[in-house]
């Protein structure tokens, strides 16, 4: 049976849930934080039909947010679709309150209206922590490598990250205060730094976690890539596909084969002796 484990309320939520009352948002505010939930409660739906189990809602000053234990191990498509159903529900109940308000207009319709396309289209955007990171980096995994598809899509979050920052600023000259802007561009920033700095363990993770992939599904595509003999380790393990098992083909400056090596190899290597040339970890295994 697939169940949300735990509903975790975040420190900060009070504060915020006071501030609103005082500035006298507070239909306004309850509003979006449903919708919100109904976004997340589509993500939920989606992982469950995706088979995903474990799962865990967390109530932040700014909305919820779904943690979904074996998220990381499942495949790029089914991640697609997962991080595609929040903002599509948004889009679609947009839509038909839109056609519904034509004919019986009212406040809470053109709110409700207002708040699913915002959170449509602030969640497409390719930035971290929102679902159109997630999208543009899968999409990009299906062509190009995951560090560079993850690169990619962090530069692109830094990116707004820094335009809604400057918005915010821009608005202030005009004695205009946006603080829901200012919060936005402040998180998306923190959130994409911290994904910089962690991608050399999310590879590792991802290396470690393809074994619990190929046990559950009993088979894994498998990649083959041609790599120089003067590269280090580090720099195969860079390169490699993290949805498919990594075979390195090591050619010299004439392209002749001198060794096939497997990534769990060099995941060996650098455990016991740290990260060398491929030149070297081949004569190593010739001395053997």
């Amino acid at each position: 049976m697939i169940k949300i484990n735990v509903m975790k309320v975040n420190k900060y939520i009070s504060y915020i849930l006071i501030l609103m009352l005082v500035v006298g948002l507070k239909f306004d505010f309850v509003l979006s934080f449903l919708w919100i939930m109904l976004h997340e409660l589509a993500h939920y739906f989606s992982a469950k039909c995706m088979g995903i189990k474990d799962m865990k809602i967390t109530v932040m000053p700014l909305g919820t947010s779904l943690y979904m234990e074996e998220l990381d191990n499942i495949t790029l498509k089914q991640d697609i679709i997962i991080s595609m159903a929040g903002p599509m529900l948004n889009l679609l109940f947009g839509i038909i309150l839109f056609i519904i308000n034509n004919y019986y207009s009212s406040y809470l319709l053109q709110k409700s209206i207002m708040i699913n396309i915002v959170l449509f289209i602030f969640n497409i955007m390719p930035a971290f922590p929102l679902d159109g990171a997630r999208l543009l980096r899968d999409i990009l995994g299906t062509r190009i490598i995951y560090k560079r598809a993850n690169k990619i899509t962090v530069k692109c979050s830094f990116v707004i990250g820094f335009i809604l920052c400057g918005c915010f600023i821009f608005l202030l000259f005009l004695r205009k205060v946006n603080i829901t802007l200012l919060f936005a561009s402040l998180l998306i920033l923190l959130n994409t730094y911290k994904e910089k700095e962690r991608i050399v363990y999310i590879i590792m993770a991802d290396i470690v976690k393809k074994r619990t992939r190929f046990i559950k599904y009993k088979y894994i595509e498998n990649k083959s890539i041609s790599i120089h003999y003067k590269k280090d380790l580090i720099s195969a393990l860079s390169i490699l596909d993290k949805n498919k098992f990594n075979i390195f083909t090591v050619l010299d400056d004439d392209m002749k084969v001198l060794a096939v090596i497997y990534e769990s190899d060099i995941i060996e290597e650098l455990r016991i002796r740290g990260n060398r040339s491929l030149e070297e970890f081949i004569k190593s295994s010739d001395e053997k």
